[in-house]
Parts: structure tokens; sequence; C-alpha cells
């Protein structure tokens, strides 16, 4: 769980002294380091190259993302513009994502109005993928698995709302994470 005042931030001026802001969400990006990733996660592993960042970007600032690896996947997506953004000689439009190679060192550069794109990145897992609706899993088995699971426990069997004694908090009880499962526990 990521509160969003948590994640780690970064503003620093490109060659140019253009502005670029991020968030990182996951790895590192220009001396910007994510919170730890969870330890069972493959984000763990440093030599999975695992990032995510959003990165703001003013009218003509550049961005540029290292070379990593021959194998690493590298998507670009460009979500939020009114103008276009060029990644290495191509242009790109709102809305658009580019798949870029992982041992290259890419060059991003923004065109005339602000920006704001996704980096996705890391060493792919080698597992074949399953999916159906929102269940995303390793074999045909466990997709069925994750649907009988489903319709038995409606995503862990918890009624929503239909007993008086659901929990449910006050609008300003205030954000809050609990991780005591079924434990009663004081509020602030």
């Amino acid at each position: 769980m990521l509160w969003n005042e948590k994640i780690p931030r970064g503003s620093f001026q490109d060659e140019n002294g253009k502005n670029i802001n991020l968030k990182v969400i996951l790895g590192e990006y220009y001396g910007v380091k994510a919170q730890e990733p969870l330890k069972n996660s493959w984000a763990i592993d440093p030599k999975h190259h695992v990032g995510i960042a959003l990165v703001e970007m003013e009218p003509g600032a550049i961005f540029k993302l290292n070379a990593v690896s021959k194998t690493l996947n590298r998507f670009v997506f460009f979500y939020d513009g009114t103008s276009t953004i060029s990644v290495e000689d191509y242009k790109m439009q709102e809305r658009f994502i580019a798949d870029l190679a992982g041992d290259e060192e890419i060059v991003i550069t923004n065109g005339d109005k602000k920006a704001k794109i996704l980096i996705l990145e890391g060493e792919p897992i080698n597992e074949p993928v399953f999916a159906y609706g929102p269940f995303v899993m390793s074999s045909e088995k466990e997709l069925q698995e994750a649907f009988n699971d489903y319709r038995r426990t409606q995503f862990g069997g918890w009624p929503w709302g239909e007993k008086e004694s659901d929990l449910v908090n006050p609008k300003d009880s205030g954000r809050f994470a609990s991780y005591n499962f079924d434990k009663e526990i004081d509020r602030p």
C-alpha cells in the first residue's frame, strides 16, 4: 500500500535547464529511490531491475533512461499532455505507449506543452500467463481455481454490508491500514 505523501519525489533540471518532476514507485531514477519493495515481490531482487515512475516534463525537457539489460522489458506510456513527445526519433501522441529496448539509452524529449509519462520496466518473470476477466494466473488450472474461489467466497466472503455489524468507518475517522485481521484495534 502506498500513501501518496510517502512516494519518493524529486525535481531537477535537464541539461538545458528545463524542469522535470519525478514520483518513483519502484526502482531508482536520477537518484530518487523508491521505498523498499515488499519482501516477497519480484521487485525485491535488484537483478530484476523493476522500475515504475511518473515523470512530469515541462515543454522542451529531455529525460534519459539508462541502458540496463538486453532482456529488460521497458515501456513508456504518454498519459497526459496536449502536444507530442519524442522517443528518440519517433513522435508519440497522448495515450500512446512505446515498447523500448532495455539495453539502450533512451532519450525522451517533450514537445511544446507540459507532458506526463509513466515508465514501466523490469526483467521478465518467464512464467506462462493465463488471463480472463480480473484474474491473471500461471496456468489454466490456477485460473479455474481462482474462478471457483470467487464463486465460493466473492473475493474473501465479506458480505459487503449485509449485516449491521460489518466494519464501516466513519467519514471523519481518518485514513488507516490494519494488518490485525479479525482482532479488535483502537481507532484514532
